[in-house]
């Protein structure tokens, strides 16, 4: 019997998403937990695998937007003839979504009109995110995709025909961004950040001479060391001492829901990574157990799949607190947003040398230290601000006496 193969749906916000590309070709066996097909949404894009053996039949074409749990293909049996209910079988198995639009069949593409500006428009991720790059406005590029959606090859033709056209003035016009996708999803989310919790923001500075000495030896250790060795940075410490400091703290861990504080279980700290679309917060899940290396070396993991667009919902949901650094940008101090439904972030400025008095033989003496601000934002509902600065100290202990972040490591 037929195994419908369908577009998962990640995550509650999900309405729909694009097969991208098929891994595996048409009428080829493939064994179950081999990739079957690239997924995109507006978040992120990752692989499916076959859930179980069997052979591929594609029913969807590659750069497909169909909604969430939609059929896209199914699995046979050898020498298996795709059913004659097939069409039934998979209105039955799609898991309906009310917000996304009727699912693409296949069939010849024809070309749609135009459409009004501000109206809503059916692409593909892959349309959508050349379009921003470009500054094209999505509503008058002409459609040739199944049910009028656009595809890439669309907007890559609207491209060239705006480069080819004369001008119509000596001034070009302005350039605009259209205000959507991952960029939209965040200002939605931070607006609702600011506009839900009581927010406050808390700074201390931190000296980090020692921690940086720590991090350059356990560097220098793994350089040596047979095999990739990893850097540790002053942000994998800090990620460190903040998981340490929550446990202890489990207030600044929690979340608010309804009319109750939940405290979880696990520490799970994002690391927030810049991208040309937007922040993503892929998470170190149990950060408070794992050993700096290890930290270190999911982080650089986590940022590589970031910036190649192949992190999966399980790694950038789950997160219970945030580290977020503006230091690569010569920032020292400044008000990170609550990520909801979290309760708390920390904001890193930039570790910078700074004059200080420590006493010597002949009475004190000025010497070179390393610094760094720390800004905590925090959900005044949740926690106050005496245990908000109790646990910033708590993370500053820790950086200061950087020998508790490795252990026996």
């Amino acid at each position: 019997m037929a195994y419908l193969v369908v577009l998962p749906k990640m995550g509650m916000t999900m309405t729909e998403g694009t097969l991208a590309q098929w891994l595996a070709p048409d009428g080829g066996r493939v064994e179950k937990g081999q990739p079957i097909f690239k997924m995109l949404t507006e978040k992120i894009n990752t692989e499916v695998e076959a859930e179980t053996s069997g052979i591929l039949r594609h029913l969807v074409a590659e750069d497909t937007t169909v909604p969430a749990g939609a059929v896209v293909g199914c699995l046979l049996a050898e020498g298996e003839d795709l059913p004659a209910d097939l069409a039934q079988m998979a209105a039955a198995a799609t898991v309906p979504t009310a917000a996304a639009p009727a699912a693409a069949t296949p069939g010849a593409r024809g070309a749609a009109p135009a459409r009004a500006t501000g109206e809503f428009v059916r692409a593909s991720p892959l349309a959508r995110r050349l379009a921003d790059e470009a500054g094209i406005d999505l509503s008058q590029v002409e459609a040739t995709g199944p049910g009028g959606r656009i595809l890439q090859e669309d907007v890559e033709r609207a491209i060239a025909a705006q480069r080819e056209a004369p001008s119509a003035a000596d001034a070009p016009a302005a350039r605009t961004i259209p205000f959507k996708g991952v960029r939209r999803t965040i200002a939605q989310r931070m607006q609702e950040s600011l506009q839900s919790m009581a927010q406050l923001t808390i700074t201390m500075e931190v000296d980090v001479t020692e921690a940086g000495h720590m991090c350059r030896e356990l560097s220098a250790r793994e350089q040596a060391s047979p095999g990739e060795g990893v850097t540790v940075t002053y942000t994998h410490a800090i990620v460190k001492a903040a998981a340490l400091a929550l446990a202890e703290h489990p207030r600044l861990n929690a979340s608010l829901e309804g009319e109750v504080i939940r405290l979880p279980d696990e520490v799970n700290v994002g690391v927030a990574v810049a991208l040309d679309e937007g922040l993503i917060v892929p998470v170190v899940r149990e950060a408070d157990r794992k050993p700096l290396r290890q930290i270190a070396i999911e982080a650089r993991e986590l940022s590589e799949k970031a910036r190649q667009g192949t992190l999966s919902v399980d790694e950038v949901t789950g997160g219970t607190f945030t580290v977020t650094t503006l230091g690569m940008y010569d920032v020292d101090v400044f008000t990170p947003i609550v990520n909801p439904p979290q309760c708390a972030i920390l904001g890193v400025g930039r570790v910078k040398d700074v004059p200080a008095f420590v006493a010597g033989g002949e009475g004190d003496q000025v010497v070179r230290r390393s610094v760094v601000n720390l800004s905590l934002s925090f959900d005044h509902r949740v926690v106050d601000g005496a245990p908000a600065a109790e646990f910033l100290r708590r993370v500053k202990h820790y950086l200061e006496q950087p020998e508790l972040l490795v252990g026996e490591e």
